[in-house]
């Protein structure tokens, strides 16, 4: 029950690990970003690193799903939906990754001013904000769709990888954040 003891203790821990791929995406851009790219030998090893195991294991789930556990007849174009489609939901964060990855080559490199990161930063953070909580239809309609989801969380991380915080702001981010994700996840558990 909402509320209760327990779930304010499983909605606390599940707040405490929303954290884990934004960080793993900032992680990546903290060392992907801080050298120039070779386009085409960063893609091929990346590839080999990400793109093989996860074929592999999107036909595995695909294959078992259907045809193991629902006993489904066989067919090769749903099985290459799930694959291009998601296969499992766990593996939602590999398609972010491909995204990333496709553009960190042209991110990679390149001095950058710190105020022009704190710009994109900020930019990112606001449109991320007004898109998650519904109000962009309330805005004009300038195209911001390349400063929201996990591209700033990439560039985030390269910048903290330059601009670090410190200990103690670093320690009232965390804090507030972890907050935030706590109530946000009750208000929004009791109004569903």
């Amino acid at each position: 029950m909402i509320g209760s003891f327990q779930w304010n203790m499983a909605n606390t821990i599940d707040s405490i690990s929303r954290c884990s791929v934004p960080l793993f995406f900032m992680l990546s851009g903290a060392l992907l970003l801080n050298k120039k790219l070779d386009t085409k030998k960063f893609l091929l090893r990346r590839s080999k690193k990400v793109a093989i195991p996860f074929l592999f294991w999107s036909l595995i789930y695909s294959l078992f799903n259907r045809y193991y556990f629902n006993n489904e007849s066989f067919n090769l174009k749903k099985v290459i939906r799930d694959i291009f489609h998601g296969s499992e939901d766990h593996l939602w964060f590999i398609f972010v990754l491909f995204g990333l990855y496709l553009i960190a080559p042209l991110l990679s490199g390149y001095p950058r001013k710190k105020n022009d990161l704190i710009f994109f930063i900020v930019l990112w953070f606001i449109a991320t904000t007004l898109y998650f909580l519904g109000f962009t239809h309330y805005l004009p309609k300038i195209d911001v769709t390349y400063f929201y989801g996990y591209i700033g969380y990439f560039v985030l991380g390269y910048y903290l990888s330059r601009y670090p915080f410190s200990t103690l702001l670093s320690g009232v981010l965390l804090v507030i954040g972890l907050t935030v994700t706590i109530l946000f996840t009750y208000i929004s558990s009791v109004s569903n």
